[in-house]
């Protein structure tokens, strides 16, 4: 999941990586790439356990043919899915535009979410979905895509539906919790699946906070084909971050236009933060979540109830999490003192972790992203922010890069996905194609200029 706190930046990248050799072979270690090294350095050998030609020849990289540029406007923060059929979708807002809010004469920052895609004949559009958020903390995107694995139709959650206010920040208007899904036939309107309570009058700039929800939001498809968003719910409107304050939720619908229900999770009081979804070999929900003081919980529903647990992992900005088909629990944490990749690993339902250092070149770790093979390895993309380590992000733009770790069967790789030149890069989302392709997608910040790359890269 990204953080949200960070960095803003201007273009997107999206890599497309094949990982034949974590499902059809075996691999072993190769050297770790760095930033340095530039894109396709440490990759691991493979050497092929059968005959079918799938596994590259031993000692080979990547292949990497020119980026395609794809220029769609001031578009940055994305979240990236594969259709079934391999095709590359993006989640997207464009930056803000200030606009006038009640006749106090304050402004506020106003942004818009757009889906992306390929028009088939070799360029991409983009699709305003129309409901305007409020971006009141610079460099998070608050929203959430997943697709049908059947149909490969997407769905989409975010925040909206919030009051124009004196305050540009603002620190007592609501959101709700907004989800729309797309069939042939366009996309649907939005269905509010959880609502925020409107300040009395949110033209006072002295009004009294109001409750927001739909804070860091996680979809997903549930085993039951229902819709399930996991997201943070805050009480005292953007001020509620003090320790102890707000919690985790969930809502669910069979559609999105359907009826939704929400609750709180009980036991996750001051958390919810960056919320990871996923279900469990039996399909119950498993979800893993940070603390406004960093602290990394996992919450798994037991029937009727939920179990929540403290993490035994130092103080994250950003976690990332994933269930494999086995019910191997992966938790992907940016720890922030020091700033590095640790992920966790629990084979017994989180009763029990190891704990495994995968990266700690320098300041790294930032905003995981992680997914799984076909054979439930997991892959982890992030952002490396510099070669000084310790506790500080003090961020250089010549020393950004995006990097990707997978866990082979000799243990963790790494390797340098791509970087920024001399500019910084931000907030990697990663996915994998069914057919085993991977899809790194993050943006740079270039000055005075905004626009989309799709690079495409094969194992030699």
């Amino acid at each position: 999941m990204t953080g949200w706190w960070h960095e803003r930046g201007r273009r997107l990248v999206i890599a497309g990586l094949a990982v034949a050799c974590l499902s059809a072979c075996a691999c072993r270690a190769g050297a770790r790439g760095d930033a340095e090294a530039g894109p396709g350095a440490g990759d691991a050998a493979c050497a092929p356990t059968s005959t079918d030609g799938a596994c590259p020849a031993p000692g080979a990289g990547i292949a990497w043919s020119a980026p395609e540029q794809i220029y769609l406007g001031y578009l940055l923060h994305t979240r990236l899915r594969f259709r079934p059929d391999g095709t590359p979708v993006i989640l997207a807002y464009d930056g803000p535009a200030w606009f006038g809010a009640c006749s106090a004469g304050g402004a506020a920052l106003d942004s818009r979410v757009y889906f992306v895609t390929p028009d088939g004949a070799g360029s991409w559009t983009s699709e305003e979905l129309g409901e305007r958020f409020h971006r009141s903390f610079v460099g998070d995107p608050w929203m959430a895509l997943t697709i049908d694995p059947g149909s490969g139709a997407p769905c989409v959650a975010y925040l909206g539906n919030y009051p124009q206010i004196y305050d540009p920040l603002p620190t007592c208007g609501d959101h709700d919790l907004l989800v729309r899904c797309r069939d042939a036939s366009g996309w649907g309107a939005p269905t509010i699946a959880a609502a925020g309570i409107d300040p009395a009058d949110p033209c006072d700039p002295a009004c009294a906070p109001a409750a927001v929800k739909g804070i860091t939001p996680a979809l997903e498809l549930g085993p039951d084909g229902a819709l399930v968003v996991a997201y943070r719910a805050q009480p005292d409107g953007w001020r509620g971050t003090a320790p102890g304050a707000g919690w985790l939720e969930l809502a669910s619908a069979p559609a999105a236009d359907a009826t939704w229900t929400s609750a709180a999770v009980a036991g996750t009081a001051g958390g919810g933060l960056d919320a990871a979804l996923a279900f469990d070999p039996t399909g119950r929900a498993v979800v893993a979540h940070l603390d406004v003081d960093g602290s990394a919980h996992l919450s798994r529903q037991l029937g009727a109830t939920w179990e929540t647990r403290a993490l035994p992992s130092p103080a994250a900005r950003t976690l990332e999490m994933t269930v494999a088909p086995d019910g191997a629990i992966y938790v992907a944490l940016g720890t922030s003192c020091p700033l590095r990749l640790v992920v966790l690993s629990s084979t017994d339902g989180g009763g029990s972790w190891t704990e495994t250092v995968v990266d700690e070149d320098g300041a790294t770790g930032l905003d995981p992203s992680m997914r799984l093979t076909a054979d439930g390895r997991p892959v982890v993309a992030y952002k490396r922010c510099g070669s000084g380590g310790g506790c500080a992000a003090s961020c250089y733009s010549l020393e950004d890069a995006v990097k990707i770790a997978w866990l082979a069967g000799d243990g963790w790789h790494v390797q340098t996905v791509g970087d920024g030149g001399d500019h910084h890069v931000f907030y990697p989302s990663l996915d994998l194609a069914p057919d085993g392709a991977i899809g790194v997608a993050y943006w740079v910040e270039l000055p005075e200029s905004y626009w989309l790359e799709l690079a495409h890269g094969r194992f030699e």
